[in-house]
């Protein structure tokens, strides 16, 4: 019975030191460049992808709100590293998260930057080109995170997402050209065909019911 009460207490000391060992970490409201989403429901977005992998203890936007309060500068305009140094001392946050979101032409580029408060230094930077598909701003957030973090990503949500950046072929290998004389020949039918047939002495064409046609086609291609 004792060694169980032991075991359990044991037990139950590890699990309150593996919660009380998770770094404490803050969201600063990101640039956003050209996309429908406010910089709050972005920040939001980092929030709740953070706390689903269990790994931080992060800080809900009352926590935050009571920041902007003392500081409203950190609402709007705190992006470098200096200034979340300082919105994370005044949080008593381990880490501060920012970035930016930016519709460039069509595609969608995340970056994001987590800030270590104490050595005031950088300590993950990563950045995400997307497809323009402002819909899936959360799971292009959960992977741009996954891979600063270097957690395990969905192959295929990946596949799907991510901007298709091929070059664009400038040697004309593979290149088709189909331009050129057309000639053809068509047969006439129904009436149109009894008016041609029918003799001149009582109002038709006299000839056989048969059209040709000649002519040139164009063709380009373009990317």
């Amino acid at each position: 019975m004792k060694t169980q009460i032991i075991t359990s207490a044991l037990f139950a000391l590890f699990g309150f030191m593996s919660i009380a060992q998770k770094s404490t970490i803050g969201v600063s409201n990101p640039t956003v460049n050209g996309l429908y989403a406010t910089p709050e429901i972005a920040s939001k977005i980092i929030q709740l992808e953070l706390t689903k992998l269990d790994q931080f203890t992060v800080y809900d936007q009352f926590d935050i709100n009571e920041v902007y309060e003392k500081d409203n500068t950190f609402k709007d305009n705190c992006h470098s590293r200096n200034c979340l140094v300082r919105m994370g001392k005044e949080l008593n946050a381990d880490l501060m998260v920012t970035g930016s979101y930016d519709l460039l032409g069509d595609k969608i580029a995340i970056s994001l930057k987590f800030i270590d408060v104490k050595s005031e230094t950088v300590k993950y930077s990563g950045i995400g080109e997307f497809n323009n598909q402002e819909s899936e701003l959360q799971r292009m957030t959960e992977l741009v995170i996954q891979d600063i973090l270097g957690l395990e990503r969905d192959a295929d949500l990946v596949k799907r997402l991510t901007f298709n950046n091929d070059p664009i072929t400038s040697n004309k290998v593979g290149q088709i050209n189909n331009s050129g004389p057309r000639i053809g020949v068509a047969l006439m039918t129904g009436n149109v065909a009894e008016f041609a047939t029918r003799s001149s002495s009582k109002g038709g064409l006299d000839v056989a019911p048969v059209v040709s046609m000649i002519g040139y086609q164009f063709e380009a291609q373009y990317i």
